[in-house]
């Protein structure tokens, strides 16, 4: 009796589970084919490329300097199993700007394990006044989500994120909050 009460309330979790899933990406579609806006958010680690070539922010006497590419991993809404290997943050761009803040210019690729994906550009704003005190900044952005493949195929959207940058390693932990958009 107890092997098989085990065996029934570990398929009901399954298929609670299995549900969950279904209802989540039904859910998407409708709201897709309504043509409305889809709240999305995103809860990601942004990881340098110890392999990427690195760029200098302007004016070049700052001396700052950080990587050109970063990996992405974490939970986006909708987006089924991030693909760690195919997503990743570029900087096109940094600049110091005073009295104390970065301004990058990103693009990048944030791709499933399906094949779903979506592409983005945005701005990166760094505040690093408390950099010699601390060991963490405030990081804040903006990102414009354009073409993706897949069940992303023909959106666009926004999603404004807030997060900490980590001094020591260059990890951000990055959230943010905003919206999928269909024609």
């Amino acid at each position: 009796m107890r092997k098989f009460l085990s065996v029934f309330l570990s398929s009901v979790f399954i298929l609670i589970s299995c549900t969950q899933e279904v209802s989540q990406t039904n859910n998407f579609e409708t709201l897709k084919a309504a043509k409305v806006n889809i709240p999305a958010s995103i809860d990601l680690t942004v990881v340098p490329d110890s392999n990427s070539p690195q760029i200098k922010c302007l004016p070049v006497e700052t001396g700052i300097i950080l990587p050109e590419k970063y990996g992405l991993k974490g939970t986006v809404d909708y987006l089924d199993d991030i693909d760690e290997e195919k997503s990743f943050v570029e900087n096109i761009s940094c600049e110091f700007i005073e009295p104390s803040f970065i301004l990058e210019q990103v693009k990048g690729t944030l791709s499933s394990k399906n094949g779903d994906s979506f592409n983005f550009t945005g701005t990166v704003k760094m505040d690093i006044s408390s950099a010699l005190t601390s060991k963490t900044v405030a990081v804040e952005g903006q990102l414009t989500l354009t073409s993706g493949t897949g069940k992303f195929a023909g959106m666009s959207g926004s999603i404004k994120t807030n997060g900490t940058g980590n001094m020591v390693n260059g990890a951000i932990s990055w959230k943010g909050d905003g919206y999928y958009a269909y024609k």
